[in-house]
């Protein structure tokens, strides 16, 4: 009769297989849950951030399809979409918050947030492209973006299309001292920008269906404040669900600046 060693050592390849795929989906919901957990940290931070990089995430990953970006780079696409802002974690609120112009000493501080970002994420294991993606969120096509003046092929395109949709979220988001471009107006700006120069019409063909979504009312680009719901309609792993509380601050001046927080 076998003994229990015996018995161990001939199933234990077995069970090996098993036992890796069983970590590795515990990785992954380890990875997933500290995903939401950084998009309520933002919520925290700035409840305005926070709904804003939901959005993002949303519009990103149908961006990136339309472009036909493979499968497998969509995960790391969405993710830099919901999480490109994390780095203003490690900015003081009096600056994130600032109603009207920043001065030279804030503007360059703010500025840091895209290597904030970097800095947290590249720890983290499965997300390295996400990490470099989100590092470059705020270069631009003509070398004269940030951190780093990348520009033309050099920027990573899920970079490019952070860069982009964010550019375009905050064109067509209403604040209390100005009102939101409509989508086709904004769309209009952007292809003459230095954002996009490369990408000729293909970027904007692929989101005029996306389109009717952003043309919709307010209340559906801007979720109610006591409960957002984390990319709902994206894949079941990163499902999770924010409560967000909503907290008073001073209302922006109408003073407009490309030196505000909305730009950085």
């Amino acid at each position: 009769m076998p003994t229990a060693a015996t018995l161990a050592r001939s199933t234990s390849g077995f069970w090996a297989p098993l036992q890796v795929e069983e970590l590795k989906e515990q990785l992954s919901d380890l990875r997933a849950s500290l995903i939401c957990a950084f998009n309520q940290l933002l919520d925290l931070k700035d409840l305005n951030t926070g709904v804003h990089s939901t959005r993002l995430a949303e519009w990103a990953v149908r961006v990136a399809q339309e472009l036909g970006i493979e499968e497998k780079s969509l995960h790391d696409i969405e993710v830099a979409a919901l999480l490109h802002d994390i780095g203003k974690v490690g900015v003081p609120d009096a600056i994130l918050r600032k109603p009207g112009r920043l001065t030279e000493e804030e503007y360059a501080l703010i500025k840091k947030h895209p290597e904030y970002g970097w800095a947290v994420l590249r720890h983290l294991p499965g997300l390295e492209h996400t990490s470099h993606f989100v590092l470059h969120h705020h270069e631009s096509f003509d070398g004269k973006g940030y951190p780093a003046g990348l520009k033309e092929a050099e920027i990573p395109i899920g970079a490019r299309i952070v860069c982009v949709i964010d550019a375009f979220d905050a064109m067509v988001s209403s604040r209390p001292y100005r009102q939101g471009l409509p989508p086709e107006e904004a769309i209009r700006r952007l292809i003459l920008s230095s954002l996009t120069a490369s990408w000729s019409n293909a970027f904007f063909t692929a989101p005029r269906q996306t389109c009717q979504r952003f043309s919709q009312p307010q209340a559906l680009l801007f979720p109610p404040p006591s409960r957002v719901l984390c990319l709902a309609s994206l894949p079941a792993w990163l499902r999770c669900r924010c409560a967000c509380t909503p907290r008073s601050g001073p209302k922006p001046s109408r003073e407009t600046s490309s030196r505000t927080r909305d730009s950085v």
